[in-house]
């Protein structure tokens, strides 16, 4: 008995001692299943944080280029603002001297209008001198054209030497001079209406020998012939007859080609020059012509 119960504990021992090493082994197993499982886990945590590092860092360099494209916008506002703050500045500056700038630009419109009445409003004095007959032939210089007279009543000159030749049958010959004015105001197409005024001379000489040669009741100095006071000449001051100046006539355009000979023209001379010619003789006549157009106000415009 006391053998068979020893044999049967010796038996139980030794079936423990076999199971021991069975349960340890399970238990490693799961614990190494268990670090295995851990290990997983924060492998996929340091992946996990690695991948969002990535991220933050691509969007730190997204940020920093929006911020530095936010600074350039703003040093762009700053100097828009400052361009804007000097436009103000020269705004008002310029509204300050508007009523300057205004009344300038009036005078201007005022002076252009003026200038633009005054460059349509001309005229030009004509003069020739004229044979009475076709014994004499002017050969050069009988004619000549004006600047465009003053509207003011200054005067504008025009003078040349008339080369006239005696032909074969000159004997007791005339001379004249005379005048008209092509004009672009109302009295071009009027005659009717006075254009202007005009005055002037004529001086005959002999251009063979150079002796002066004297018209029929010229007085001295001898060969010298003028126009001679008379008219009725309308003044701002009033109507004047002591002026040695013809009122002469409109009726001539601007354009008008007419000369001033026959009844064309206005003869400044009280009568015609009259001289005795030598067939064969050149005679040289010096001639000269005042135009004018005096004003019947004193504040004449470029269209009276």
């Amino acid at each position: 008995m006391t053998r068979g119960r020893t044999c049967a504990a010796l038996c139980a021992v030794a079936v423990g001692l076999l199971l021991v090493p069975v349960t340890n082994a399970s238990a490693i197993s799961r614990a190494s299943a268990r670090e295995q499982a851990q290990n997983h886990r924060i492998s996929r945590v340091i992946e996990t944080t690695r991948q969002i590092t990535l991220k933050l860092g691509g969007l730190t360099g997204t940020l920093g280029n929006v911020g530095k494209a936010i600074v350039g916008h703003e040093q762009r506002l700053q100097s828009l603002e400052s361009l804007t703050g000097k436009i103000d500045s020269r705004l008002k500056v310029i509204e300050a001297a508007a009523p300057q700038i205004i009344d300038a630009l009036q005078k201007l419109q005022a002076g252009l209008t003026k200038l633009g009445d005054a460059y349509q409003a001309v005229e030009y004095g004509r003069a020739a001198v004229s044979p009475g007959d076709t014994d004499l032939t002017v050969a050069a210089g009988g004619a000549g054209t004006s600047a465009d007279i003053p509207d003011d009543g200054n005067a504008i000159s025009v003078n040349d030497d008339a080369i006239v030749v005696a032909g074969a049958g000159a004997t007791n010959e005339t001379l004249n001079l005379r005048a008209l004015i092509r004009s672009a105001e109302s009295d071009g197409d009027l005659s009717s209406k006075t254009a202007g005024q005009a005055g002037g001379f004529i001086q005959l000489t002999n251009a063979d020998t150079g002796a002066r040669v004297a018209c029929t009741g010229a007085p001295n100095p001898p060969g010298i012939f003028g126009t001679t006071p008379g008219d009725s000449i309308v003044t701002p001051s009033g109507t004047v007859t002591t002026l040695p100046i013809k009122n002469i006539p409109g009726g001539h355009s601007r354009t008008d080609t007419t000369e001033p000979t026959g009844s064309n023209g206005t003869s400044l001379l009280p009568a015609p020059c009259s001289f005795t010619a030598t067939p064969g003789t050149t005679y040289r006549v010096h001639w000269s012509v005042n135009f004018l157009d005096i004003p019947t106000s004193t504040t004449p415009g470029p269209t009276e």
